[in-house]
């Protein structure tokens, strides 16, 4: 809301604004990128808690209750624990290249020395732009980052706002 107020009343500018959404985000994503992003967080240094991290999702198991029957378990391949304390932060080790590529882009909103292109929450990324043509660019890099980590968005949840003075 900040960058939306920035940039219609401060700047008297239009600021578009593109909402995109993972499809089965924490089901889907591949357990080995969350390491390689754990990895990257740490500065490249290997150590015990990046061995936790990978233990706790090689050994992940689902049970599912139906009734009163308990089905189980599941021996999960793929993704994070849906709903679990860490699982939007395990996510965000995935999406933290997509954040940073958009923001150093250029193509966002310029706020001083701070340029503004993309903001996310778990697996919820708002693309920032005062171009309309910048923002397809924003889309553009998001989509190639998001299929190189075995991703879609999906198109159902896509919104565009379009904020203006």
């Amino acid at each position: 809301t900040e960058a939306v107020v920035y940039a219609t009343v401060t700047l008297g500018i239009t600021l578009w604004v593109l909402f995109l959404d993972k499809q089965a985000a924490f089901d889907s994503v591949l357990k080995e990128h969350v390491i390689a992003g754990a990895y990257s967080a740490a500065g490249h240094r290997a150590d015990s808690s990046l061995l936790y991290l990978a233990n706790r999702l090689k050994s992940r198991l689902t049970y599912l209750q139906f009734s009163s029957s308990l089905m189980g378990p599941i021996h999960d391949q793929r993704g994070v624990e849906q709903g679990g304390v860490t699982s939007s932060d395990e996510f965000q080790l995935v999406n933290k290249d997509e954040l940073v590529t958009t923001n150093s882009s250029g193509l966002g909103l310029n706020m001083g020395e701070v340029s503004l292109a993309s903001i996310g929450v778990a697996d919820d990324i708002a693309l920032l732009s005062p171009s309309p043509h910048a923002l397809q660019s924003l889309l553009n890099i998001s989509q190639a980052l998001t299929s190189s980590k075995c991703m879609v968005n999906v198109p159902e949840k896509t919104k565009l706002l379009a904020y203006a003075p």
